[in-house]
């Protein structure tokens, strides 16, 4: 009884500075994340900037539009989202001014969105405010910075942004740590959930419309293309494995640097990738790839998605991966790997592969239940 009152006297804000929903990481953390929240009954909307699709089911709160000229945001560093940001706090502002419920939580993803939901706890001191802060990689690795003297400065703000929630929630356990080199205590690892669903497809029709070959292994990469993803690593691949197939998809397809040397008969670009679309493609996929790196200090939805599918995937050997993949498959970014993987895979390790999936859902679902429950009590 103490817990139904509880949810329906809270109101969890869910800042996201970033363009949602699209085909991102980001985008799909956050878009599990409320997920899982209306699915434990708590009202939950999402604020986030005027771009993207509104998914079904979710409320969404978008901030003003002033530069009608730009419909959406490319990924990494735009003189606009300071703006954007700017705007986003004065939506945030007015919907709390608005709201009747008791409590309020702002689940805070990404640093700036923490810097909004700090910036609220101030403004309305004398309201029942919780900031949780949910934080996907580096902000020094993000911003691809290399002068020492700015990233110095931006270590310093960055490790300051950790100590403004009241709990920090992170995508790996390689961040977790870096976070725990400041705040010692109040640090979770909240893994990925699958962001597409498991559907049935015929595989031909798949192999035709994507104009795939039927006849050799089909290898996947579906992600970013910026340069944190270390998609520069999945050339190397190509050039030493010619008898598979390579299909490389994601976004934005104007960052994707294709080396002269690669056959164009090694691969295929799809570009944007539609949730439709990687269901598809992992529906077929052999393996799939993730060359990210570990100071990149992310979480990785790829292994997931891959995952939910029963497609094993080679990737860097972090504790974050292990995690996901508990020895069920060996990782290692390597061509030994993906030969081995190819060779080994077969119906007891899909189904093995789909059973840890759930378990990790399972997981997903009742560290998010627990962190309410502390923190809105």
């Amino acid at each position: 009884m103490k817990q139904k009152e509880m949810k329906k006297n809270t109101s969890i804000f869910v800042v996201a500075p970033t363009v949602f929903l699209s085909s991102r990481g980001t985008s799909f953390r956050v878009y599990a994340f409320v997920k899982t929240l209306l699915d434990l009954g708590y009202n939950a909307t999402v604020y986030t900037y005027p771009f993207g699709e509104t998914p079904k089911h979710i409320s969404v709160v978008r901030c003003w539009n002033p530069l009608f000229w730009i419909n959406t945001l490319p990924m990494g560093f735009h003189w606009s989202r300071f703006l954007f940001d700017v705007l986003l706090l004065n939506t945030l502002i007015k919907n709390i001014i608005q709201s009747q419920q008791k409590n309020i939580c702002i689940y805070a993803h990404l640093y700036e969105g923490v810097c909004i939901g700090w910036l609220c706890k101030r403004i309305f001191f004398w309201k029942n405010i919780e900031i949780i802060g949910d934080f996907h990689g580096g902000l020094v690795k993000e911003l691809n910075i290399h002068n020492n003297i700015v990233k110095k400065i931006v270590s310093r703000i960055e490790a300051w942004i950790y100590t403004l929630p009241a709990l920090c929630t992170t995508s790996s356990l390689e961040l977790m740590a870096h976070i725990q080199e400041f705040r010692i205590d109040r640090v979770v690892f909240l893994p990925d959930v699958p962001s597409v669903e498991l559907h049935t497809h015929d595989k031909n029709t798949i192999y035709q419309k994507y104009h795939l070959p039927s006849d050799v292994p089909i290898v996947v990469y579906a992600g970013g293309f910026s340069f944190d993803k270390n998609v520069s690593a999945v050339w190397n691949m190509i050039r030493e494995n010619k008898d598979v197939f390579w299909v490389i998809a994601g976004g934005p397809a104007k960052m994707l640097l294709i080396p002269n040397d690669i056959p164009k008969d090694a691969y295929t670009v799809i570009s944007p990738l539609s949730a439709n679309t990687l269901s598809e493609l992992l529906s077929i996929a052999g393996v799939c790839i993730d060359p990210k790196q570990k100071d990149s200090l992310q979480g990785s939805g790829k292994i997931v998605n891959a995952m939910i599918y029963g497609v094993p995937i080679i990737t860097q050997n972090t504790d974050t991966n292990m995690w996901y993949t508990q020895d069920l498959f060996p990782i290692g970014y390597s061509r030994e790997s993906l030969k081995h993987l190819l060779m080994v895979k077969n119906v007891s390790l899909t189904e093995n592969i789909k059973e840890r999936t759930g378990e990790i859902t399972v997981t997903h679902r009742s560290v998010i239940s627990g962190i309410l429950e502390k923190y809105l009590c």
